[in-house]
């Protein structure tokens, strides 16, 4: 065997390569590439086929938090929408997060939205103890959304916060009880986070108004390797459809008085391999 028979040898062999390649080839897939999505939408990309392991960093969509709400019976709750999963081929599922919930007839009634899984938190619950509500939980990397409290709470019951995930969940809004001050909506998650709950304030008939419940963070992976052994190679490249999950929207309101929860964070997706994975 020559010289160069004998480095092609040994770089294929280190590389891991199903096939010998031309030496160009070789070098191009040692220093590898990546791909990086951070909107909802459906993508498709290329991996030179020789790859045999990618280190991915994703997750799914938080949930969106519930609005503020007054507190009595008959009126309607305004729950936030769950997130949507981010899908990587057929290598991983990673689940979005729940929307928070509100129950306007019971203050005792609301709950965060659920993680996702592994790597989300959950979203907080608007009235947990002592009509206080709970900050979101920490996701893997993004801290959970910090729940807001009111100074009166005979009046109004603060806003929770959205569940972490890559990204940090969403801030409870303003709970206020005079209807000079109208209170705020949750804040929006990011990546992969679930919103805070919706604030208010209440109304001149002195219903109160209870903060909202935080979504939950989608469940997210940072730096895992996946195998592709499974993914068939056609005209040497192995081709993946990714979807990036779309957060869930905020709860709405029918009252001027009662404020939006935010909005969870889309889902995320990156691939890398090569040196640059490293």
């Amino acid at each position: 065997m020559g010289i160069w028979a004998e480095i092609k040898h040994a770089l294929n062999s280190t590389l891991g390569m199903d096939t010998f390649e031309p030496l160009d080839v070789m070098i191009n897939n040692l220093y590898g590439g990546f791909f990086e999505f951070s909107e909802a939408g459906t993508y498709t990309v290329s991996i030179p086929a020789s790859v045999r392991t990618i280190k991915v960093t994703a997750c799914g969509a938080g949930g969106g938090g519930a609005s503020g709400a007054y507190y009595t019976t008959g009126k309607d709750p305004h729950p936030g929408n769950d997130g949507g999963a981010t899908v990587i081929g057929d290598l991983i599922t990673l689940a979005g997060g729940g929307g928070g919930f509100i129950d306007s007839s019971s203050v005792t009634k609301g709950s965060g939205g659920y993680a996702g899984g592994k790597g989300g938190g959950r979203g907080g619950n608007p009235y947990a103890t002592s009509k206080t509500p709970e900050n979101g939980e920490d996701g893997v990397l993004g801290s959970g959304g910090k729940a807001t409290t009111s100074s009166d709470t005979s009046y109004a019951y603060g806003a929770a916060g959205g569940g972490g995930s890559l990204g940090k969940g969403g801030d409870g809004g303003i709970v206020a009880k005079a209807s000079s001050d109208a209170g705020s909506n949750g804040s929006d998650g990011e990546c992969g986070a679930g919103g805070g709950g919706g604030g208010g304030c209440s109304n001149t008939s002195g219903y109160p108004i209870i903060g909202g419940a935080g979504g939950g963070g989608g469940a997210a992976i940072v730096d895992a390797i996946l195998k592709l052994d499974e993914v068939p190679a056609r005209e040497g490249k192995k081709t993946i459809t990714i979807i990036v999950g779309a957060g869930g929207k905020g709860g709405t309101t029918t009252s001027s008085k009662e404020k939006a929860g935010g909005n969870g964070g889309d889902g995320y997706v990156k691939i890398e391999w090569g040196l640059v994975a490293l």
